[in-house]
């Protein structure tokens, strides 16, 4: 069948609107509508049957408002005068009222990109199918892509008019929009807004990440997320961090994190005046704050920084420095079971990780200083203590006495490595 052979079958179907027909023939010719692929074709059929003088099995109301030259075919009377389509039922009358619908729903949110979706009743979806059997696939396009883009075009018609641009995005949208037509249903989900930065803990006592239950008073997620849900007049926050430091330990080095605000109603935020919001905290420090998206989030949990670590080391015996020239001999591969301090959250197993420098100072009879860089996730407590020999080597092990850890600090977080020459 050619193209207007198969126009002529698909009109037989019954009353058929320009869009349901053009739509068929939608990979045909670039910058035209379907609406318009649909008007020539219903004349250029009316044309043929005038030519004839033969309608066949082809319903007339699909000629409605044109004047055949033929006599016969001419005084044929159309009695209905607004018939609903035989495949979308005349959804797209409906679109100009339901974008309208949309506007009103997320006008109070702040975005620059958003993506429609809907929903189709299956009787919808069923009667397409039946006509894509009738005539092919070839060059057709489906009907919810088509209500798609007009539900887009229109929405951006009524943002435009309202002052504010706003663009389809169809990988990374700020709000996405899904209409259920069978049910006359909006839902709309707006997208986290992401924030890259870095962050020191200059105090003990506070954990990363608010815990559910009121333990701590406060954490550091808390601490920088009050300035951005009160500027974003966002729901919640989530905080993704380049690993965590205990809960008594501070982080003097800048750890980099990313935290999500959930459900932002203001996108557009100074991070500059909030960066220094947050810094007025005597507890937590940030730096270079910026936006970024939900991909840095895979690539933050991903990264293994090597850390260096400020130990303060008690022993219970008297130490002079040659014997803390033997803890050189840690700059090796670290085997660590699973200490017994977080064995009822973590799987027992033996864990291996490297130690790259050593370096001690000692700072009274029976303390003094541990730098330690190694690798992320090596229990430095463990490496002090060796915990009753589930971490070997360790310091006491080398030392050949009880070592305790008085004070413990990350120093440094080793974002970047040194290129070799």
């Amino acid at each position: 069948m050619n193209v207007v052979e198969k126009a002529m079958k698909i009109l037989e179907i019954g009353y058929v609107c320009d869009r349901c027909l053009g739509r068929q023939f939608a990979q045909l010719l670039s910058n035209t509508s379907n609406e318009a692929r649909g008007k020539a074709l219903r004349l250029a059929v009316a044309m043929q049957i005038d030519e004839s003088g033969d309608a066949q099995r082809i319903d007339m109301r699909n000629f409605l408002g044109i004047t055949f030259h033929n006599e016969k075919l001419a005084r044929i009377k159309i009695k209905d005068s607004k018939p609903r389509c035989a495949i979308c039922m005349n959804v797209f009358d409906r679109l100009e009222r339901i974008a309208k619908k949309i506007f009103e729903k997320v006008k109070k949110y702040e975005f620059e990109s958003f993506v429609v979706g809907t929903r189709l009743s299956p009787a919808l979806l069923s009667r397409e199918e039946e006509l894509w059997e009738l005539v092919g696939i070839e060059a057709c396009e489906p009907i919810k892509a088509e209500i798609n883009r007009e539900l887009g075009k229109l929405l951006e018609a009524l943002f435009k008019k309202a002052g504010r641009k706003i663009t389809v995005d169809f990988k990374s949208p700020d709000v996405v929009i899904l209409v259920d037509l069978s049910a006359s249903r909006i839902s709309v989900r707006v997208n986290s807004l992401f924030i890259r930065g870095d962050y020191c803990k200059l105090v003990k006592g506070i954990p990363q990440t608010r815990w559910k239950r009121k333990v701590y008073r406060t954490s550091v997620q808390e601490i920088i997320a009050k300035p951005l849900l009160k500027a974003t007049r966002g729901r919640d926050t989530k905080f993704h961090g380049a690993g965590r430091e205990d809960i008594n330990v501070r982080c003097l080095g800048w750890r980099p994190f990313v935290i999500e605000v959930l459900e932002p109603k203001c996108r557009r935020i100074d991070l500059k005046r909030i960066e220094r919001e947050i810094n007025k905290s005597r507890a937590v420090k940030v730096r270079r704050l910026r936006f970024t998206t939900s991909e840095e989030v895979r690539l933050l949990k991903e990264a293994r920084f090597p850390k260096t670590y400020r130990v303060i080391v008690e022993c219970e015996r008297e130490i002079a420095s040659k014997d803390l020239r033997k803890l050189k001999q840690l700059e090796t591969v670290i085997a660590q079971r699973t200490p017994l301090r977080v064995l009822r959250r973590r799987s027992d197993r033996v864990r291996k990780r490297r130690v790259y420098e050593v370096r001690a100072r000692k700072i009274s009879r029976k303390r003094f200083e541990l730098l330690v860089k190694c690798d992320a996730s090596l229990y430095v407590r463990e490496l002090v203590t060796g915990d009753g020999g589930r971490t070997s080597p360790s310091v006491s092990s080398i030392l050949g006495c009880e070592c305790s850890v008085v004070d413990l600090s990350v120093i440094k977080i080793h974002t970047r490595s040194k290129k070799k020459n």
